[in-house]
């Protein structure tokens, strides 16, 4: 998965409509909650990659999900 794609995936699922970076912070995000830090997991889980809830609120920037998705 390409940085783009996972940009514009990730900004889907957390349903944004100002674009984010790779810089983003999470907490900088209004809809950085319990619900969308779940359905991470999931998108995570749809890719074979096991991950926690967890592991998923340890993370600062939207850079270490990209990090962890392993995004070229």
């Amino acid at each position: 998965m390409t940085k783009e794609d996972f940009l514009k995936e990730f900004s889907d699922i957390l349903q944004l409509e100002d674009p984010i970076t790779l810089e983003t912070e999470l907490d900088s995000l209004e809809d950085w909650d319990s619900l969308n830090k779940m359905s991470t997991v999931s998108w995570f889980l749809e890719n074979n990659i096991q991950i926690t809830v967890n592991e998923i609120s340890t993370f600062k920037t939207v850079c270490e999900i990209a990090e962890r998705m392993n995004v070229k």
